[in-house]
């Protein structure tokens, strides 16, 4: 987004207090704590995209020096993807043993490139034949969704979606109808509210009707 104090030299400092990533060696999630400070030019770092994007190496596989060496160098080219076109999904998926050991299960996926985009990833990326990218492919779109962090959602005593949604100061268990997903959110098509308040990544230890505070976050 343009920076309305272009010209003025100031800080700017995003916090990411509950970044998360998967270990590639074990598959589990590894848990830091981010601080990101840069000095704006002639453009801002839109802070909802940015949590978005944190919030996508939730099930990324990376160690957290990967991670973060990444996360600067997005930040500092300014460019965030390069747009394309679904052409054809293999029927099929296989399995297959990663580089350290782990097991990932895979599908084939053609996808066209724009031609502007396709020579800027050859161009500032060095984009060749055998390179892993990350891709973001959107199935479906919905506007005015209602939507939640999909790490509120946990499965009930009979298997449905459950939420913890905060009443009153404490954290009250919600059966909730799920429309679309994505690795960030989770649309609520029954059992919540616009302007209702959720529990973001319940603990285990969390119980029904248990006493909790709210936290709004920088940028919310």
């Amino acid at each position: 987004m343009p920076n309305p104090h272009a010209g003025t030299e100031y800080l700017v400092r995003f916090v990411c207090p509950e970044f998360t990533s998967l270990c590639p060696v074990t598959g589990q999630p590894d848990f830091a704590h981010l601080v990101i400070d840069y000095l704006p030019d002639a453009y801002l770092v839109e802070s909802k995209s940015l949590k978005l994007f944190l919030a996508s190496f939730r099930n990324h596989g990376a160690f957290h020096e990967d991670c973060t060496v990444g996360i600067g160098k997005r930040l500092a080219d300014g460019k965030d993807y390069a747009g394309g076109t679904v052409d054809k999904i293999y029927p099929a998926g296989f399995t297959k043993i990663s580089s350290l050991g782990v097991e990932q299960q895979r599908v084939k996926v053609i996808v066209h490139f724009d031609p502007k985009d396709f020579q800027w990833l050859r161009r500032e990326r060095d984009l060749g034949v055998g390179y892993r990218v990350r891709v973001r492919i959107t199935t479906g779109e919905e506007p005015n969704a209602l939507v939640i962090p999909r790490s509120a959602l946990f499965r009930g005593s009979r298997g449905k979606w459950n939420v913890y949604a905060i009443r009153e100061g404490r954290a009250r268990t919600e059966v909730v109808e799920v429309g679309m997903l994505n690795d960030e959110l989770a649309q609520i098509t029954s059992g919540l509210a616009a302007g209702d308040v959720v529990v973001r990544a319940p603990e285990s230890e969390l119980e029904e009707g248990q006493r909790v505070k709210t936290v709004v976050e920088e940028g919310e």
